[in-house]
C-alpha cells in the first residue's frame, strides 16, 4: 500500500542514440544509466556498465512542510535527461510531515549527459494547490481513505515529453488510485466498501520563445 510509488522502478527511456537506457530507481532515489553497447544489438549488463547518479532534491525532508522528494519520470531530449520530482508532504516513515497542497511542489530537473552532471535547480517547479476546492491534490497518506468517487488524488510526475513547440507536457498520476483500486478490499481485507477512480491529468509547461534554451 503505502510502497506506491517508492519501490522497484519508475520511468525510463533510452539514449537517442539507442545505446544507454536509463531508469529511475524509486527506492534510492537514483538515476541509472546501463549501457547496453551495441544499440543493434544491445549486450547483457554487467555492473560495470552500469552507473548511477543521486536524484537532487528540492524538498526539506522529514518534518518539514515540503517532507520527502519522490522522484519518478523520465525524457531524453538532445543530450539532457529530464526527470519529474514531487515534494509529497510525507515523512519517509510514512506519516504526514505537517504540509498541505501548497507546500507540495512537482519539480522538474536536467541531467546533462556530457558531463553527467545535474542541474540542482528546478527548470520547471510548482505547487499542487492550483485544484484546490475541486478535486484538490493531497499530501502522500499511509493510512487508508477514500472520499468519494472520483475525488481527491495524491499527485506523481509519472511521464515527461515535449509537444512540437517545445513546451512540456507532465503527465501526472493520481496515486492514490495505485493504492486502492476499484472496489478492492482495505487494508484490513474488508470486501468491498469503496469505489474510487484515479484523478490525474496532464500539464503544460510553455517554452519562452524569447530563449534558445
Amino acid at each position: 500500500w503505502d510502497q506506491v510509488g517508492k519501490l522497484a522502478f519508475g520511468d525510463l527511456d533510452i539514449s537517442e542514440d539507442g545505446r544507454y537506457l536509463y531508469v529511475v530507481n524509486l527506492y534510492d532515489r537514483k538515476l541509472y544509466e546501463i549501457d547496453l553497447i551495441d544499440p543493434f544489438n544491445p549486450q547483457v549488463p554487467t555492473l560495470a556498465q552500469i552507473k548511477s547518479w543521486p536524484i537532487p532534491s528540492p524538498c526539506g525532508g522529514d518534518n518539514t512542510p515540503t517532507g520527502q522528494h519522490r522522484p519518478f519520470g523520465l525524457k531524453i531530449k538532445r543530450g539532457k535527461v529530464y526527470c519529474g520530482v514531487v515534494c509529497s508532504a510525507q515523512n519517509s516513515n510514512g506519516d504526514p510531515s505537517g504540509g498541505t497542497a501548497a507546500n507540495m511542489t512537482g519539480n522538474i530537473f536536467e541531467f546533462d549527459l556530457s558531463g553527467k552532471v545535474w542541474n540542482n535547480t528546478p527548470l520547471v517547479t510548482w505547487n499542487w494547490s492550483y485544484r484546490d476546492g475541486d478535486r484538490p491534490w493531497l499530501p502522500w497518506r499511509r493510512a487508508w481513505w477514500v472520499d468519494s468517487y472520483e475525488a481527491n488524488g495524491t499527485p506523481m510526475i509519472t511521464d515527461i515529453e515535449f509537444d512540437a513547440n517545445g513546451n512540456f507536457l507532465f503527465g501526472v498520476t493520481d496515486r492514490h488510485g495505485s493504492q486502492a483500486g476499484h472496489t478492492n478490499a482495505d487494508l484490513c481485507g474488508n470486501c468491498c466498501p469503496d469505489n474510487i477512480a484515479m484523478v490525474g491529468e496532464m500539464l503544460q509547461a510553455v517554452r519562452d520563445p524569447n530563449s534558445a534554451n
